[in-house]
């Protein structure tokens, strides 16, 4: 069924008139009397609503061009059909779904008998009960008169999508599709045909590699060791930028790379200075906390580790039973503070918890806050050490610098799932606003008279969590009257968001498209005596909306010493494998078969298995396909071509891999627009992408600064995780997403070649030159099915070495005939004319890219010139390696 909406011209007399059809006859109470400047006499306007339709009704946008075609297979033909390699059955099945076939949330209000029914859509508020109409083969939404088919019912009901106009694309799409299946639909599971191509790593060969690889250092190799940038000397320039940061009494953002001693140098920084400071981090207490505690010991300070409610509270921590655990942790997690945890649990649960049940007892947490600021002398600590959260209390920073240990993402929190029941509830608490509960907010906020009284209850009773609910009820959540704030007080910004600033409490962000409202509550930080922001790849505006201040940014090295770091005084070599972003944070999206051809090529080249740092959703990708054998929780491999897998996010500070000679990062990240979208609005800009993919893809000015701090920092950041000693290292990056400024050592690409089922097709058309579909599909060298076999033919043709007629005998058929098969071998290799990239255009480079694959040699070891900003330039040899790739399956919603 296609969708349709009607739009109506615009009259002056009547702004907004709307017209309401119905399926059959509905009665309305008349009063008789007649309208002013109105006819006094009446008329069939059935011919007027049919002129109305055909001038004003439109496709509804969004919807795919291939489901507004007819089917090209029977519901009968798919009956059987479990699994298929071809999209368009998806699509089909899709399509012959209809409201016999399906069980729906929205309730049935009015049914006629004849299949026809008003429904009250599960989704939205109807105030008649039949805004949803049900015909024949599929649904008619009233409001606006949009037609909907299943997949965009049932997506609804299941909040995939969020508006009747939508429909489901991308990841979502699948997901909608899974839901329709479990609803009832008959949808074959889709699973990608055969894929067309073996894949080979081609890794580069230099004497720089090697060296680096075994450990070798220059500072140790003769004339080498005259160099005059060392790490140390780097290091030493790190604390003098934290010790000036911390004298200054400022609040400053220090820029030093990787492995310069950020987190060693606040430590060293503070004993030379004599600064009392907190230093907050986001890492474990068992790696990083630790490693604090060492060298505050070697530099004489005292130290103490702040206390954590999951570690030391005995009910918290399961010492108890994970029944008592799970309840106080529930509490905890909608926003209860430990300190009103234990103070209102005897009053909620009639008596106390576990952990100060005897009496006199008091909870081990509670106890170690007791002395988390004074030694056993009463002397303050020099360094307090703790979570990003314990900068929220006023006692952490009072009187000293706040050290913030890389970017912080705990002050920022989101209400999804929980947001309408939770701002239900609260509301229901308060009579004095308004409104019923979040329904009745969203829907009548444009209310001016309910949304002023409102605001003014906020600004007598003030703007601040509410946490004594959170033990009344389940859906209670103490953010409630902070995302009800938001969504009264917010100001639209034109792309879907909205934006409120909360006082001094922070900002909100509504998302008019997930229901989701976002708040950034930074710490307040009035009484510190500086603040000192460490991050080696920074972006200062994410950093100053975080932290609700403003920051100087200071960085340690100069731009031009930057890649004379990472090559001289790290010896990182850096090897790029392809001019692709590969965002790895969706699973359709990670190519395990490219990806296990790099890993076993650098175990070739080196004898050595690399230890790999991705996505974890690639990591899940490689254990599901049998590639890597990873335990979830440590990331040990016990089997394949890695010895052990880390992921974004959870490398940031670590030393793990400071010693490793191999490492591999592969794939990007990209945590979706709407991510980009919302620190946007956090900072009250409107944030919109191009229509670009890879490098092209841009989200303005603001927004590409976003994106540039999710992805090319996070690739930085995991490739200088290796050889952190200085001893030198070689990391293969396959994502094009490492920052211009970045040096690399070389170039390699993954060579494709063909499948067996292209080289069955190549037997086959040199055994008889030329031949009908049919006769190649029978050929006893073939064994692939027909619809492989001509996308295997296709390939070909539009390689120039295969042509296709109309069969003279039957007009009906073609024939393929031999036009320079004899350039192609077995494995697809092409042979090409030598040429030198630098003689090319950037685009005849590109194209050149796309349809071939290079052993690359290097003519600048040292890391290229300053004029392509310190890359290599690859020079290719006179051999290369055609791509012989089989298209993926379409996007559906492309």
């Amino acid at each position: 069924m296609k969708a349709i909406e009607a739009h109506l011209p615009e009259v002056d007399e009547f702004p907004g008139a709307e017209i309401e059809v119905y399926q059959s006859a509905r009665f309305s109470a008349m009063t008789g009397d007649h309208l002013a400047g109105t006819p006094r006499r009446t008329a069939p306007c059935q011919a007027l609503l049919e002129d109305l339709a055909d001038e004003f009704a439109t496709v509804a946008e969004g919807t795919p061009d291939d489901l507004l075609q007819e089917p090209e297979t029977s519901k009968a033909d798919l009956a059987d059909v479990e699994t298929t390699d071809d999209i368009q059955d998806v699509l089909d099945a899709i399509q012959h779904t209809g409201p016999r076939d399906i069980r729906l949330r929205s309730t049935v209000t009015h049914d006629r008998g004849d299949g026809t029914k008003s429904m009250d859509p599960s989704w939205a508020t109807s105030k008649s009960g039949t805004r949803l109409a049900q015909v024949d083969d599929g649904w008619v939404y009233r409001k606006g008169m949009v037609g909907l088919d299943a997949l965009q019912v049932v997506a609804l009901e299941e909040s995939i999508i969020h508006s009747e106009r939508e429909y489901p694309s991308g990841e979502d799409f699948w997901r909608a599709v899974e839901a329709l299946r479990d609803r009832g639909a008959h949808i074959p599971e889709f699973e990608p045909p055969e894929n067309d191509a073996d894949h080979t790593a081609v890794l580069p060969e230099t004497e720089r590699l090697e060296e680096a690889t075994s450990g070798w250092d220059w500072r140790h190799a003769g004339a080498e060791a005259e160099r005059e940038f060392t790490i140390d000397d780097a290091r030493e320039r790190t604390v003098d930028a934290i010790a000036d940061a911390y004298e200054s009494g400022d609040r400053v953002l220090v820029e030093a790379l990787p492995t310069m001693g950020k987190s060693f140098g606040a430590v060293k920084a503070a004993a030379e200075t004599d600064t009392e400071i907190a230093i907050l981090t986001g890492r474990g207490r068992k790696e990083q906390y630790d490693q604090f505690l060492e060298w505050c010991d070697e530099h004489g300070l005292t130290a103490n580790v702040l206390p954590s409610f999951m570690e030391e509270c005995a009910t918290a921590n399961g010492e108890h039973g994970e029944e008592w655990a799970e309840e106080v942790r529930d509490w905890y997690r909608r926003g209860a503070t430990p300190k009103q945890i234990h103070a209102y649990a005897e009053s909620e649960l009639g008596r106390p918890l576990p952990c100060q049940a005897h009496e006199g007892q008091e909870c081990p947490y509670t106890s170690a806050w007791r002395g988390a600021y004074e030694d056993a002398n009463g002397d303050a600590y020099d360094v307090l050490i703790g979570h990003y959260n314990h900068a929220h209390l006023q006692e952490v920073t009072e009187g000293r610098v706040a050290v913030f240990d890389e970017f912080p993402d705990a002050y920022e929190s989101m209400l999804g799932g929980q947001l309408q029941g939770a701002v239900s509830y609260w509301l229901s608490t308060v009579d004095a606003i308004p409104f019923d509960d979040y329904t009745d907010l969203v829907e009548n906020r444009s209310d001016q008279r309910r949304r002023a009284d409102a605001l003014l209850w906020f600004e007598d009773h003030g703007l601040e969590p509410d946490e004594t609910h959170v033990f009344d009820d389940g859906a209670a959540h103490a953010a409630a009257p902070l995302a009800a704030f938001t969504l009264l007080a917010s100001d639209d910004l034109g792309n879907g968001f909205e934006m409120a600033a909360l006082d001094d409490v922070g900002t909100g962000v509504f998302d008019r498209k997930t229901g989701e409202v976002s708040l950034l509550r930074p710490p307040s930080l009035k009484y510190d005596t500086g603040v000192v922001a460490l991050d080696g790849t920074p972006t200062k505006e994410m950093w100053e909306l975080s932290l609700g201040t403003r920051l100087n940014h200071r960085p340690v090295l100069q731009p031009e010493e930057r890649a004379e770091y990472l090559q001289e005084a790290l010896n990182l070599n850096l090897v790029r494998t392809t001019d692709a972003v590969k965002p790895y944070n969706s699973p359709d999206h990670v190519n395990v078969e490219q990806d296990a051809a790099l890993l076993e090529g650098i175990v070739d080249a080196h004898g050595e298995a690399p230890a790999l740092i991705t996505t974890s959703t690639a990591r899940d990708e490689y254990d599901a396909a049998d590639l890597l054998n990873v335990d979830p929780k440590t990331g040990d491999v016990s089997a394949g071509p890695a010895q052990s897998v880390k992921w974004y996010g959870n490398v940031l500070g670590s030393n793990e891999y400071k010693e490793t000679r191999v490492g591999a990062v592969i794939g990007s990240n990209h945590y979706g627009d709407r991510y980009i979208q919302k620190w946007g609005a956090l900072a009250g800009e409107a944030v919109e992408r191009n229509s670009e993919k890879g490098a092209g893809l841009s989200y303005g000015e603001f927004g590409d600064k976003v994106l540039a701090h999710m992805r090319e920092h996070d690739t930085l950041q995991a490739a200088m995780r290796f050889g952190r000693d200085g001893n030198g290292a070689v990391v293969y990056v396959h994502t094009d997403t490492l920052p211009e400024w970045v040096p690399l050592a070389g170039e390699g690409r993954i060579v494709t070649t063909w499948s067996d089922g292209m080289k069955g097709i190549l037997e086959a058309l040199d055994d008889v030159e030329t031949a009908t579909t049919a006769e190649i599909v029978a050929h006893p060298a073939v064994g692939v099915g027909r619809r492989q076999v001509l996308a295997h033919l296709e390939t070909l043709r539009e390689r120039g070495v295969l042509s296709r007629e109309q069969d003279p005998n039957d007009g009906r058929r073609v024939r393929w005939t031999d036009d320079g098969l004899h350039r192609v071998n077995d494995h697809g290799d092409v042979e090409l004319e030598p040429v030198e990239l630098d003689d090319l255009t950037e685009d005849e480079v590109a194209e050149l890219a796309r349809s071939s694959i290079y052993t690359w040699e290097f003519r600048n070891r040292g890391g290229g010139s300053p004029e392509s900003g310190g890359r290599t330039c690859p020079e290719v040899s006179t051999s290369s390696h055609a791509v012989a790739t089989g298209d993926p399956p379409p996007d559906p919603t492309d």
